[in-house]
């Protein structure tokens, strides 16, 4: 349970602007027992103001609602604490912070639609999750949602995120996005991540554009079956790294989509700009795959395949190049092909 100090009436107004939800407990100084008492002090309150929640005796729970929390910041005791945000759950502001929980969304309608032209939440140590069958967050066309998280999660299943506007993540340090995006063209997702970051493109429920900037050595981008387009911004960094000497970063691709094209773009003046590696993955092993690789490579184009489960029947498609050494058609777990291209041949040689 979170201690305060401060004293205040568990039936009233607190005077302070700490307040405790403790449901199942004891109301009394600046601790609340009932949401709907807790918000209404929480509502004469002025400025920076923090919310507790205590599951000592049960998991907190945010009933049916409308609730303004421009200037709040939840707080919990560790990130697998659980904070229920039930079905009609409204929040016209979204807190400004939020500490060592996870907020799951059971409503069947967005809990929070971002209506300022741009919004910014951060999040340390929280997860997201949506359990209903709406997305916890819309970003409206014309909107921008800022989010800078530390330790921060997207927890698998339904969406978290609807995006027909932009949004911005800043900071994932340590965090795993999973597929839990959905928006369409017109939405902008931008990942700004650092070594530690583990990143997961939106499946085919997001047709909008994705910037992945700042990739370091061992950072993460891992394709889901379904979406295989990736900014070059991605790539590029990879390059990057190359060019200074550090280790490059890599893509994963969910082999359940059965195809995928790699991602390519020309973009001075490092041209082109394609992933130095691809790993496949898959759950099971997969019947058939066919992977692409782009057209018309410059000379000494390095590459490199390695898959993480077998593949029955294996297509490498040059896309217009020939190979040398013509490729398996059937790979082995941890199998690794490496290909250079030489364009006085117009193929792709084993390296």
């Amino acid at each position: 349970m979170a201690r305060i100090s401060s004293s205040s009436s568990g039936s009233g107004p607190g005077l302070f602007s700490s307040l405790v939800f403790q449901p199942g407990g004891t109301a009394g100084l600046n601790t609340y027992t009932d949401w709907s008492l807790l918000y209404a002090a929480l509502s004469l309150l002025q400025g920076a103001r923090q919310v507790f929640f205590d599951s000592t005796f049960t998991t907190p729970e945010i009933p049916a609602g409308t609730y303004d929390l421009t200037g709040v910041t939840f707080i919990g005791n560790l990130q697998e604490d659980v904070v229920n945000l039930d079905d009609g759950c409204v929040f016209t502001a979204f807190p400004d912070t939020c500490n060592f929980l996870t907020l799951n969304s059971n409503s069947n309608s967005p809990v929070y639609t971002v209506g300022s032209t741009v919004v910014f939440i951060q999040m340390n140590s929280t997860t997201l999750q949506a359990s209903g069958s709406a997305p916890m967050i819309s970003v409206p066309t014309g909107t921008a949602l800022g989010m800078f998280l530390n330790f921060g999660t997207f927890a698998g299943g339904n969406t978290i995120l609807d995006v027909e506007g932009q949004v911005l993540m800043f900071g994932l340090d340590a965090t795993q996005i999973a597929d839990t995006i959905s928006g369409s063209s017109s939405g902008l997702v931008s990942f700004d991540v650092d070594a530690s970051s583990i990143i997961t493109v939106p499946q085919s429920a997001f047709s909008g554009a994705i910037s992945v900037n700042f990739i370091d050595d061992s950072s993460q981008i891992r394709y889901g079956s379904g979406n295989s387009s990736l900014n070059a911004s991605i790539v590029k960094d990879a390059l990057d790294e190359i060019a200074t000497g550090q280790q490059p970063s890599y893509i994963t691709y969910n082999m359940a989509g059965g195809n995928f094209t790699v991602p390519y773009t020309q973009n001075a003046p490092l041209v082109p700009i394609m992933p130095p590696a691809i790993i496949l993955t898959n759950a099971t092993t997969v019947v058939s795959f066919t992977l692409t690789l782009p057209a018309a490579p410059p000379d000494g184009q390095l590459f490199s395949i390695t898959t993480q489960r077998v593949i029955t029947s294996f297509t490498l498609n040059g896309n217009g190049s020939g190979f040398l050494v013509a490729p398996p058609t059937s790979l082995t777990i941890g199998q690794i092909l490496r290909y250079r291209f030489v364009s006085i041949l117009g193929q792709w040689c084993p390296a």
